[in-house]
């Protein structure tokens, strides 16, 4: 059994995790959104939310979904040419997907021991 400090502990890794994530593409210097990513996105969080029965998540998923559908005429403008991208912004892109990774990872461990 999980005990408060060890749930708290979860809580705060989580927040540090994702306060880093934001620091790091604060920091990037690309300026414009990437439509195609966030449909992506909208999609695996309503299938996400079809099977843990969450709503909320569905229904914001839609709506993701549906904001990067109306702008389907900039998934191609906005799509990232990984040759042409730095060094320093792949690396910023290898440690986000980390971060993320562990923030789900922390994520599904407190759902099942809770």
């Amino acid at each position: 059994m999980l005990t408060i400090e060890i749930v708290l502990a979860m809580i705060a890794a989580m927040a540090i995790i994702t306060a880093a994530g934001f620091v790091f593409v604060l920091k990037s210097k690309r300026g414009h959104t990437d439509y195609r990513a966030l449909f992506v996105m909208g999609i695996i969080s309503f299938v996400a939310g079809l099977l843990i029965d969450n709503y909320a998540l569905m229904l914001l998923s839609i709506i993701i979904s549906m904001i990067s559908v109306s702008n389907k005429d900039k998934w191609e403008k906005n799509k990232t040419n990984w040759k042409k991208v730095s060094k320093e912004e792949k690396r910023a892109s290898a440690i986000i997907f980390a971060l993320i990774l562990v923030v789900i990872i922390i994520g599904v461990v407190a759902y099942y021991l809770i």
